[in-house]
């Protein structure tokens, strides 16, 4: 995989607080089917995805995913490169597309395209728009350097932040407020900025104690998302900035760069991030539900031999005719055998080195193993259960739990995750 590819179009992610008693915000990892990589850009207030993917050998392509987990495969017609970077509240995804009849910035909205006409002798990238109908992004000139790009009815207006070399313009919201990025040299890191459309005063914005700091998306009411670079090593992490407050942000195995790129107006955080998928490497695009409408995860987990505690979550989603569900548990020890398994109550009771958390009886799924990083995977098949007391239906409620040999650790030798509660949809 071409991970320098990845890295290319970033822009810009997300905590998920180790899950207690209280059900709370779901995070929705997904792959487009048969893609390498897994860009999610922007999130609207339907909870619909906008973003884009690439096949093996192949360029990037575009994808609309509904609230329901269904992609919808969109191309500029007879392009050869389509991507969404951003959506409005409304849902109108905007990005560029190279092909016939497109210099760059498009934005697709029904089943409709709309191009933009660049600045003459440049290069435009759309990256975030309102639904006022301004958009903004940035275009890149002949010496290498970026100036932001506002078009207001289609109209292009240079922006670009003061005494800066190169400016790129991510997003703006209903209010007139832009984010983005700056830096004083082609070797300078970047700085956030918000820009307000109204006064016309810029503001430096960059999280305290980071080597550089990058702005993505933002919601009508101010909130904002982005990713930092942390001082001496590390690989770039998520951050929010919301009510005047930074956080930094994680993701459920994690193995480098994370972004968020997109946030709504209730909340919902879209990105992409360096992860576990079938056993391998991947980019995976995320979802945030902060209603917590999806499988979260409770109980508890104790520290096993990797030095972690193991975790435990999930790809695809709970659609009994998608059965599309996959397990997925980690860190624990690299090569170990383990058992995902689930049931119909929950329990906290001490168990081996960890924590029993699903009650009796339990399904127990096939024997796996954990991977060179300590991840298992378990495709979940709804349709077929070990036996005919663990039959899934649409409506009903399972809990689940991934249990492993530890023998290095001592004590029982075996450890488990925190549990998983998912509730099953048609």
């Amino acid at each position: 995989m071409n991970f320098r590819l990845a890295a290319s179009f970033s822009c810009c992610v997300v905590m998920l607080a180790n899950l207690g008693l209280a059900r709370q915000s779901t995070l929705w990892r997904f792959v487009v089917t048969g893609a390498e990589v897994t860009y999610a850009r922007g999130v609207d207030s339907q909870g619909g995805v906008a973003g884009s993917y690439v096949l093996p050998g192949g360029s990037l392509r575009g994808f609309l995913r509904d609230s329901s987990g269904l992609v919808q495969h969109v191309d500029w017609p007879g392009g050869t490169i389509t991507a969404f970077e951003g959506v409005t509240e409304a849902g109108v995804a905007v990005g560029f597309a190279v092909g016939p009849g497109s210099d760059g910035p498009v934005e697709f909205y029904g089943s409709s395209w709309t191009a933009y006409s660049p600045p003459p002798q440049s290069t435009v990238f759309l990256q975030g728009g309102n639904d006022s109908g301004l958009r903004v992004g940035h275009l890149v000139a002949s010496d290498g350097s970026e100036h932001g790009v506002l078009f207001t009815d289609g109209v292009p207006t240079g922006i670009d932040f003061p005494g800066a070399y190169s400016t790129e313009l991510e997003d703006v919201n209903a209010l007139g407020l832009i984010v983005g990025n700056y830096r004083s040299s082609s070797f300078d890191q970047w700085h956030g900025f918000t820009y307000d459309l109204n006064t016309g005063v810029f503001t430096s914005l960059d999280m305290p104690g980071t080597a550089e700091t990058r702005l993505c998306g933002l919601n009508d009411l101010g909130d904002i998302v982005g990713e930092v670079l942390p001082m001496g090593s590390g690989s770039r992490r998520a951050v929010s900035y919301l009510g005047g407050q930074w956080s930094e942000l994680e993701l459920f195995g994690v193995l480098g760069r994370s972004n968020a790129a997109g946030i709504g107006n209730d909340g919902s955080i879209c990105g992409d991030y360096y992860g576990q998928f079938q056993g391998s490497a991947s980019v995976l695009g995320f979802l945030i539900d902060p209603t917590g409408s999806g499988p979260s995860r409770y109980c508890q987990s104790a520290p096993n031999s990797s030095g972690d505690a193991a975790g435990i979550h999930f790809v695809g989603t709970t659609s009994i005719s998608a059965n599309d569900l996959t397990l997925e548990a980690g860190p624990a020890p690299t090569g170990v055998s383990g058992i995902f398994f689930y049931g119909s109550s929950r329990v906290e009771v001490p168990f081996g080195d960890g924590f029993l958390c699903v009650g009796s009886p339990q399904y127990r799924l096939g024997v796996t193993s954990t991977d060179g990083v300590g991840f298992a995977l378990q495709s979940f098949d709804a349709t077929a259960p070990p036996s005919a007391g663990g039959q899934v239906t649409a409506g009903s409620r399972w809990y689940f739990q991934f249990w492993f040999r530890d023998t290095a650790a001592g004590g029982a030798g075996f450890n488990t995750s925190e549990g998983l509660v998912v509730d099953f949809t048609p």
